[in-house]
């Protein structure tokens, strides 16, 4: 009656449950190998380390917009909000020479502030989170855009040893910065 501790019903939802894993990584396979064809660079180990370092930043924001569509919401600003939080973070530490620390703080401050804007206009004045996360992204987006003149902003070469893991006296260079180990 009992295998491994499992009734015998939920045999047919595991093999469902890993035809479906399966078939997740044969498609992931497939897009590196039609990427890799298409741009051989994409298999370089500077490459699969910076993707590395991206998919631990993505999967946390994955587990706490999961958290979000679990719970019934919505947040479709978190990318706009970020990407704010990014130009300021720049802007402090080039043009505004703060410290890290302090640029840190600021930036989760603000983004705390967003967000608690975002959660009174839903639960106070019940304002669709849709419409409310819609124009949060719309809004930071310009404002983003607006702050930089629509251009890039992106740590200055002698400030990019922060990042680099080294000393203010070693370089590296801008396009490895993210990456050195």
């Amino acid at each position: 009656m009992f295998t491994n501790g499992l009734n015998d019903w939920s045999a047919p939802l595991r093999s469902a449950s890993n035809e479906k894993e399966l078939g997740i990584f044969l498609l992931l396979v497939l897009l590196c190998v039609i990427v890799s064809v298409i741009n051989p660079n994409f298999l370089l180990a500077i490459n699969l380390q910076n993707l590395a370092r991206q998919i631990g930043i993505f999967g946390i924001f994955s587990i706490g917009l999961g958290l979000v569509i679990i719970t019934g919401g919505i947040e479709l600003s978190v990318g706009s909000m970020m990407a704010l939080l990014g130009v300021l973070m720049s802007m402090m530490l080039t043009e505004w020479h703060l410290g890290v620390v302090l640029a840190v703080v600021i930036c989760i401050a603000i983004a705390m502030s967003l967000t608690l804007i975002h959660g009174l206009l839903i639960t106070r004045l019940n304002m669709q989170p849709f419409i409310v996360t819609l124009c949060g992204l719309l809004f930071y987006r310009g404002l983003a855009r607006f702050i930089t003149k629509d251009e890039t902003k992106d740590l200055a070469p002698q400030r990019a040893w922060i990042f680099c893991g080294s000393s203010p006296t070693e370089t590296c260079s801008e396009y490895r910065c993210l990456s050195c180990s």
